[in-house]
């Protein structure tokens, strides 16, 4: 296109000119904005190579259409920027290279802020060495994709220092450029909390709050083997209510209640 030709006659001009610039275009890939005769635009990628004959020296182009690959990427972008979890990709230094919008909701952080940061910057202190421990092994090949906690509880860290627990999934992919690491992140808030009530529903008389008889026995069992185990005493204190199921019986259980 014109607006791209004086560029273009610049870089060609490097080129022939030889030295550092030439080095850095000869025998790299690049990926430029290409023309057709009815004046449509397309993105090609344009590989520069370059040889000497006695008769002078030569330059070639393999010129590649990705028009399909771009549309692909665009595809796959949209549906990563619309995904209900934090999506990030890692490099080999285990440094965010890739997140979605919902990974800088989740985090309070800036698009420009995320990127280049170590993926174990993203969680709180207390869970750090571990992710980055599990994240570096699963780059060097050593531990497989999954779930990164092991039983684990994991927590994110905000960028204004606060606290919530996550649930991390990470998956590989091969490539020629070695291996890509992409990560799901969880906010499993809610689903704690949920975990936490029924525990405690499971544990505690709905009326009293107070452990509830299975609870109690556990609790009593514990205890007594202890005392037996280091001789020592303790006291159980059994509390009634004269005529209590009297109540239960004429008034219901409610007005027991």
């Amino acid at each position: 296109p014109e607006r791209f030709r004086a560029m273009h006659d610049a870089g060609i001009q490097r080129v022939v000119e030889g030295g550092v610039a030439a080095s850095r275009l000869i025998g790299s890939t690049v990926e430029v904005v290409g023309l057709r005769k009815d004046g449509r635009e397309f993105p090609l990628e344009l590989s520069l190579a370059t040889w000497d004959t006695p008769s002078g020296r030569f330059f070639s182009g393999i010129i590649r259409d990705i028009s399909e690959r771009k549309k692909a990427e665009d595809k796959m972008k949209a549906l990563l920027e619309s995904a209900p979890d934090p999506i990030v990709e890692i490099d080999c230094d285990a440094r965010i290279v890739l997140a979605n919008a919902r990974t800088d909701e989740l985090f309070g952080y800036k698009r420009e802020e995320m990127l280049k940061r170590p993926i174990e910057k993203l969680f709180a202190e207390r869970s750090r060495e571990l992710v980055a421990e599990r994240f570096h092994a699963v780059i060097g090949g050593a531990d497989s994709a999954g779930s990164l906690s092991l039983g684990q509880d994991l927590w994110g860290q905000r960028k204004d220092g606060t606290e919530f627990a996550v649930d991390v999934t990470v998956s590989v992919v091969a490539t020629d450029d070695g291996p890509i690491v992409t990560s799901i992140i969880r906010d499993v808030t809610d689903r704690k909390r949920f975990e936490t009530q029924l525990k405690h529903l499971a544990d505690h008389d709905a009326l009293t709050d107070l452990f509830n008889r299975r609870r109690f026995e556990e609790e009593l069992a514990e205890y007594a083997d202890y005392a037996q185990r280091y001789k020592e005493s303790g006291a159980v204190l059994l509390l009634d209510l004269d005529r209590f199921k009297y109540i239960n019986d004429t008034h219901g259980h409610k007005a027991g209640d």
